[in-house]
C-alpha cells in the first residue's frame, strides 16, 4: 500500500473515531431530550386547560346572550310605555335623544368606545351600522285624522319617533373578556341590546351587533317644513 494511501486510511479511522459517540455523549444526549418533552407536556397540558377553560366559558355566555336575545324580542314597546306610570321617569333617563340618525349613531359609537376602553379588551374594532326603525309604519286612513292614528304614551312615541342605532363590535376572545363587555352593556344604564354574536376559535375574535333605541326629535323649524313639504 503506498504512503499516500496509507496517511488517508488513518486519518479516515481517526475522523470515524471522533464522530463516534462516546457514552457522555449519549448520556448527555438523551437527558437533553428528556427534558425538551418534559417542556413540550407541560406546555401542551397549560394550552388543553386554557382551551378548557374557554370553552366553558364561552358555552355559558352563549346561554346567557340567548337569553338576552329572547328576552329582547319579547319586548312589547307600546305597551311597556303605557305601563311605566311612576317608573317612567327612569326609563326616560335611561332613553337617548338625537337631533338627527347621524347624530344616534354619534352617540351610540362614543358610548361603545367608552365601553371597550374600560373593559381593557385586545385589538377592538368598530364599525357603525345603518340605523332601523323601531316598528313598522303605520300607515293613516284617507278618512281618519291625524290626531286618532297617533295615540299618546312613551310606548307610541317610541314606536312613532325612535329608531335603532346600530353598531358592530369585534375584540379578541381572552378570558373573561366576553364576560366583562356583556356586564356592561347589562348593568350600563342604558338601553342597548346584544342583538347577535358570533366567536371564532380559529381566530380567536368575538363580533356582536349591538343596537340601541334613540328618539330622533326635530326642531320646530323642521318639522314645520316637512308638514309643507307633504301638502
Amino acid at each position: 500500500m503506498s504512503t499516500l494511501a496509507t496517511q488517508l486510511s488513518a486519518q479516515w479511522q481517526q475522523l470515524r473515531a471522533q464522530l463516534r459517540p462516546s457514552p457522555q455523549n449519549r448520556t448527555l444526549w438523551l437527558l437533553i431530550g428528556i427534558g425538551l418533552l418534559a417542556v413540550a407536556a407541560e406546555l401542551g397540558t397549560r394550552a388543553w386547560e386554557h382551551q378548557q377553560k374557554l370553552d366553558r366559558e364561552l358555552a355559558t355566555l352563549r346561554k346567557r346572550v340567548q337569553a338576552l336575545q329572547i328576552s329582547a324580542d319579547r319586548v312589547d314597546w307600546t305597551r311597556l310605555g303605557d305601563q311605566l306610570g311612576a317608573a317612567q321617569q327612569a326609563f326616560q333617563d335611561q332613553l337617548w335623544h338625537a337631533p338627527s340618525e347621524a347624530q344616534a349613531q354619534a352617540m351610540l359609537r362614543d358610548w361603545l368606545s367608552s365601553l371597550l376602553k374600560d373593559a381593557e379588551v385586545v385589538r377592538p374594532t368598530l364599525r357603525l351600522q345603518p340605523v332601523q326603525a323601531t316598528a313598522p309604519a303605520q300607515a293613516a286612513s284617507a278618512g281618519e285624522p291625524a290626531e286618532v292614528t297617533k295615540p299618546a304614551g312613551l310606548g307610541a312615541r317610541l314606536a312613532r319617533e325612535a329608531v335603532r342605532a346600530r353598531a358592530q363590535i369585534s375584540f379578541e376572545l381572552t378570558p373573561g373578556a366576553l364576560e366583562t363587555v356583556l356586564q356592561r352593556i347589562e348593568r350600563g344604564g342604558q338601553l342597548a341590546n346584544v342583538d347577535a354574536m358570533s366567536v371564532s376559535k380559529r381566530s380567536r375574535r368575538v363580533e356582536m351587533s349591538i343596537s340601541m333605541p334613540v328618539i330622533i326629535e326635530t326642531s320646530a323649524a323642521d318639522s314645520a317644513t316637512a308638514k309643507a313639504a307633504s301638502r
